[in-house]
């Protein structure tokens, strides 16, 4: 179950960021670690209408949508507890941003991802995300690979 996220729900996901590492694979070389919890709802645009956790009362995931322009749909922030990876829950957290973003009439969603996210990768690529050209409204992110994926079958003949 995808549900708005709350300050407090960001507290859970805050402690899953134990490193530098941990937090540029999360939200890219702008946010520095240690996260100050203090100002991470404003440092990350924490919205109820762009970001999302996954789970009804404990937070399982978490994920941002944002609306670009032009039909165009932005997944940040994308993360899974830690006690839950590998068990088919970011799959489960991406689909459902993805059928969101159909829902709200985007014809194409788009992510970057850092080249060297081995997990990350393999997942988007499964669930249709394919290497595109980073449009002009997504700034570059330094190792990382904009991908993209068309809306076209959400819901219906999605993998």
């Amino acid at each position: 179950m995808l549900r708005s996220a709350t300050e407090a729900d960001l507290d859970v996901v805050a402690s899953w960021i134990t490193s530098s590492i941990d937090c540029e694979l999360w939200a890219g070389p702008a946010l520095m670690f240690p996260l100050n919890r203090a100002t991470l709802a404003h440092d990350i645009g924490l919205s109820s209408q762009t970001s999302f956790c996954l789970g009804e009362q404990n937070v399982e995931g978490f994920g941002q949508l944002v609306d670009k322009g032009s039909g165009r749909g932005h997944l940040a922030k994308v993360i899974v507890a830690p006690q839950h990876r590998r068990m088919g829950r970011g799959s489960e957290l991406v689909q459902a941003l993805l059928e969101l973003a159909a829902e709200r009439g985007f014809s194409v969603v788009g992510l970057n991802v850092r080249r060297d996210n081995d997990a990350a990768l393999l997942l988007y690529r499964k669930l249709g995300f394919d290497t595109a050209a980073r449009p002009l409204t997504v700034s570059p992110s330094p190792g990382a690979e904009y991908m993209a994926r068309n809306l076209t079958c959400v819901g219906a003949d999605a993998p």
